[in-house]
């Protein structure tokens, strides 16, 4: 019975490795099959995130490289390596670590000023009758619309004109009025940094697509226009293309998103103009 045993798991185990060399050929001539798909992939995915006068010469550049590697794990490690390359060269990790931050900051503060927020709603009611926050359509990223939620800071006169009430005048010149903003910020309509409105009007207004630089770019509850201009309204500041917000998008930075933050609520707490900000 010990030798049946053995022979039995003898021919087991040659079985085993027969069907073992098999299924390792049947892997290795798929990952030879979908692998230059994979890789073209790859290359299509890092070529989108490149400025679209540099897109047909890296597109050439690059699948050129890999087709003279030999062995196709090397040439699938020299795809990702030119993924991770566009990601760099067009601003992707800076878009991930300005997401991270947004969200982080956002969550705190709300966290924080859920009082605050208690007792501008309380005072916005006794105040005056209406909606404690307003719902404006507004154009952001890629063209495309979102309700953009801030305090309300004037009635409707009987002859159907907006009085900014006294509440109201000091939160315009505070910026207190753009607070449920944070919400915005949160479901990823806005970012904490970024242009004004008027950026997103004028692109709006546009009838060609926008140009790469502006594809990803966010309105900012904070920014350049916005800080240049606390206490005029969101519609003041929307006539016309802002040069801040050109400059702004042209050299945005992390270090620069938090250096307009701290002049920016400088000049809330002092009640001064701003201390001159670039990158």
């Amino acid at each position: 019975m010990e030798l049946i045993g053995r022979l039995i798991l003898a021919i087991l185990a040659i079985l085993g490795a027969i069907v073992g060399q098999a299924i390792s050929r049947q892997l290795a001539d798929e990952f030879k099959a979908w692998t230059p798909r994979l890789i073209n992939t790859i290359i299509r995915c890092a070529v989108r995130q490149l400025p679209e006068n540099q897109r047909e010469r890296f597109a050439e550049e690059w699948q050129s490289h890999v087709d003279q590697i030999p062995g196709e794990i090397w040439k699938l490690k020299e795809a990702f390596g030119f993924l991770l390359a566009s990601w760099n060269m067009g601003d992707v990790a800076y878009g991930f670590s300005k997401r991270a931050l947004d969200i982080g900051l956002s969550w705190a503060f709300l966290f924080w000023s859920v009082p605050l927020f208690a007792l501008a709603a309380a005072a916005i009611k006794y105040e005056s009758s209406g909606p404690i926050v307003l719902r404006t359509m507004r154009p952001g990223r890629n063209k495309k619309r979102f309700a953009r939620l801030q305090f309300r800071t004037f009635i409707v006169s009987e002859n159907g004109e907006r009085e900014v009430t006294q509440l109201g005048r000091f939160m315009r010149r505070s910026g207190f009025d753009m607070l449920p903003q944070i919400i915005n910020v949160i479901k990823g309509d806005m970012s904490l940094v970024g242009p004004s409105f008027s950026l997103f009007e004028h692109l709006q207004r546009s009838q060609d697509e926008p140009p790469l630089v502006f594809r990803n770019v966010k309105p900012g509850v904070f920014g350049l226009t916005q800080r240049n201009h606390l206490g005029s309204s969101t519609e003041a500041m929307a006539t016309g293309l802002s040069e801040d917000d050109l400059y702004y998008v042209s050299n945005r930075s992390l270090w620069f998103d938090l250096k307009i933050v701290l002049t920016s609520v400088w000049a809330i707490l002092t009640d001064r103009n701003p201390p001159r900000c670039s990158t």
